[in-house]
């Protein structure tokens, strides 16, 4: 009997260990599925928060992209502005410049006027010689045709 009950004993000990064994093994088992279930989650969690985050990237990217467009456009806008402002104020300096050199050869040609008068006093003088000669001239021939006139008039006035 004793040793039907140390048998007994022993294969309660055996199966107990086999039974605990098991139930390791299940535990193990369970705890395997579990722990591929949360990596499948994470995995899930983490392409999910990949792709909202490739969506932000895309939705910045574009925002990004518009307000580029719009710096350059903006930019370009300037310029064109700038440029007409300065394309203006050119065609005026090149307006002023032009009246500056006309007025500038008017006085030369009035300075060169007067200076070869005065280079030239021999020809002046030559002038007013000729001038002085016509106006005696002319005061002679008046002259003379008065004294024809007062002796036609005295020869008239002696027949009469």
């Amino acid at each position: 009997d004793d040793c039907r009950a140390e048998m007994f004993k022993e294969s309660q000990q055996l199966v107990k260990e086999e039974f605990a064994a098991e139930t390791q093994r299940e535990r193990e088992a369970e705890e395997l599925v579990i722990k591929k279930q949360v990596h499948r989650h994470l995995d899930m969690c983490q392409h999910t928060i990949a792709r909202m985050m490739r969506i932000q990237l895309a939705f910045a990217f574009d925002a990004f992209c518009e307000r580029v467009e719009d710096k350059k456009s903006r930019t370009a806008t300037c310029k064109r502005v700038v440029c007409r402002m300065m394309h203006r104020h050119l065609a005026k300096a090149l307006a002023r410049f032009a009246e500056a050199a006309q007025q500038h050869r008017i006085q030369r040609d009035v300075i060169a006027r007067a200076l070869s008068k005065w280079k030239t006093p021999l020809l002046e003088w030559a002038f007013q010689a000729w001038v002085e000669s016509v106006q005696e001239q002319k005061a002679d021939e008046a002259e003379i045709a008065h004294e024809v006139a007062k002796q036609s008039l005295a020869a008239q006035l002696h027949e009469e």
